[in-house]
């Protein structure tokens, strides 16, 4: 993982990428157990330049998977039921949020959905042979009748619960790591806190020195009020 960051006409533009093979981003998007790929990319994404036509068939077929896993791993958590697409993007965004410790609000899942509620209609839909065993077009425009059966209920619902500790445990360790990837590390980890949540963290020079010591110390206290999650 990387961070940038440019000045332009007084304002600050951030952004934090990561580097993988391929390979890697093909199994991430598929096979993967916690979502850290695949919820990302089955979520609207642009392919800004692809060395080649065979690379650019291999994004697009990992980034349809990673719509099927998305969609097949988040219904399966669901009772039978009749859902409309933007509830289960919506709900599907907030389990994958629970797999790690995020600042952002709930309502954060929902706005998200609605931004981009066509093309999660056109996935959905484009989706639907893969998906035939656990769901059906319904009557109503735009809804999807639900029906796993009460073992993979059961099931699904305990993956999720193991991807949440999972999840925390990589989030931690990933806030280790990062500190050893870029500079202004904690000036960052406060901008996205203030960003999402409205809370300010005082980066104060000690915080600076020590961002693995003080940062763990301020996302435990942030946790207990219930900030992150």
């Amino acid at each position: 993982m990387f961070y940038l960051e440019i000045n332009h006409q007084d304002k600050i533009y951030r952004s934090k990428y990561a580097v993988l093979t391929t390979s890697h981003f093909e199994k991430g998007t598929s096979d993967w157990f916690h979502p850290y790929l695949w919820a990302r990319f089955a979520q609207p994404s642009r392919i800004l330049y692809a060395r080649d036509k065979i690379i650019r068939q291999r994004i697009n077929a990992a980034l349809a998977r990673s719509v099927v896993k998305f969609l097949k791993t988040t219904l399966l958590a669901h009772s039978e039921n009749t859902l409309s697409v933007e509830a289960i993007w919506t709900n599907g965004l907030m389990l994958t949020y629970a797999a790690e410790l995020r600042t952002e609000k709930q309502t954060r899942a929902h706005k998200l959905t609605q931004l981009s509620l066509d093309e999660y209609t056109r996935l959905t839909a484009a989706a639907l042979p893969a998906l035939q065993d656990i769901m059906e077009k319904s009557e109503s425009q735009d809804s999807y009748h639900i029906h796993p059966t009460q073992f993979t209920n059961n099931l699904t619902r305990f993956q999720w619960w193991l991807r949440r500790w999972q999840g925390r445990i990589l989030s931690i360790l990933r806030l280790g790591k990062a500190t050893l990837t870029f500079r202004d590390c904690a000036d960052y980890a406060a901008w996205k806190i203030e960003r999402h949540t409205g809370v300010r963290i005082e980066v104060t020079p000690m915080l600076r020195r020590h961002p693995i010591l003080l940062g763990y110390k301020i996302i435990w206290k942030l946790f207990r009020r219930g900030i992150v999650r």
